[in-house]
């Protein structure tokens, strides 16, 4: 899996229980942008940037090749995560099914 280096000099990872929505809000923060400043750079509704920060929508390949180019994190990492994501909710919820 590729290694992303956030602002603070932190190695980026996020567990699969964690939206990686979340990752790109610390990021946010670490930056010191706000939600209308990036959705902007984005070139996205300020109202879908919120969705993906809490993981009410998913973080499509799209936006992973937006962040790339924005903040030179690799968007593999990002569609990474989000299918980590989906996978240990996936597995959660087959799990509950079969107990």
């Amino acid at each position: 899996m590729n290694k992303a280096i956030g602002r603070d000099g932190h190695e980026l990872h996020g567990g699969p229980t964690n939206p990686p929505g979340e990752l790109v809000k610390e990021e946010m923060e670490e930056r010191n942008l706000t939600q209308k400043e990036f959705a902007k750079m984005l070139d996205i509704e300020q109202s879908n940037l919120s969705d993906i920060l809490n993981g009410k929508r998913r973080l499509n390949a799209s936006f992973a090749l937006k962040l790339e180019k924005i903040w030179g994190i690799n968007a593999e990492l990002w569609v990474g995560l989000q299918a980590r994501y989906e996978l240990a909710n996936e597995r959660e919820k087959l799990k509950e099914m079969h107990a």
